[in-house]
């Protein structure tokens, strides 16, 4: 009864360091979070604004030389009054740039993220989520105690992940839902 009881306590212990690992090596990727390298990572972005242009800005610049002075001076919607306040971080495994996330403070304690993006075929992987937490740590660093964001009405994907994280929604017309977040 013993050695049956020994192999069964065996057993279990390796079935569950078996589940252990599968559960890591399929959910858990690593999150390797970047500042923007702009030789890097210029190209990339600017493909992520084509394909997704109606997602990320209601103004989108087919031109795409307001995402590249946003890129190279942190231009806040390309307003050059303001260097250098739009901070980007960037989510990369070795040399693919999976997704961006761009953030800047609009008061003493009040910042905004205004874009998260993920390559379209990376997507349902919980990357976004990876770089909402990134700005949001970002953002609390640089004193924000109350955190903002927009999105449109029909980018049901993302107000799921903003609800998720613990944003409330805020305000809604017909095009956009406005969402605020306060950390604990």
């Amino acid at each position: 009864m013993k050695k049956l009881f020994h192999k069964v306590a065996i057993g279990l212990g390796l079935m569950g360091m078996v589940g252990a690992a599968t559960w890591h090596y399929t959910w858990q990727k690593p999150t390797l979070i970047y500042d923007l390298n702009l030789e890097q990572d210029t190209q990339p972005i600017l493909a992520i604004f084509a394909s997704d242009s109606y997602w990320l800005d209601a103004g989108y610049d087919e031109t795409q030389d307001k995402y590249r002075r946003m890129l190279k001076y942190g231009y806040v919607n390309d307003n050059p009054m303001y260097p250098n306040r739009l901070k980007f971080k960037v989510l990369r495994d070795k040399d693919l740039l999976i997704g961006f996330t761009a953030y800047y403070k609009t008061a003493p304690t009040v910042g905004k993220i205004l874009f998260v993006a993920v390559q379209s075929n990376m997507r349902g992987k919980r990357y976004g989520e990876t770089l909402m937490n990134t700005a949001i740590k970002e953002l609390r660093k640089l004193g924000a105690k109350r955190i903002e964001l927009t999105t449109r009405v029909s980018n049901t994907s993302a107000q799921k992940l903003y609800t998720r994280i613990g944003f409330k929604e805020t305000a809604r017309d017909d095009e956009y839902v406005h969402f605020a977040y306060t950390p604990a």
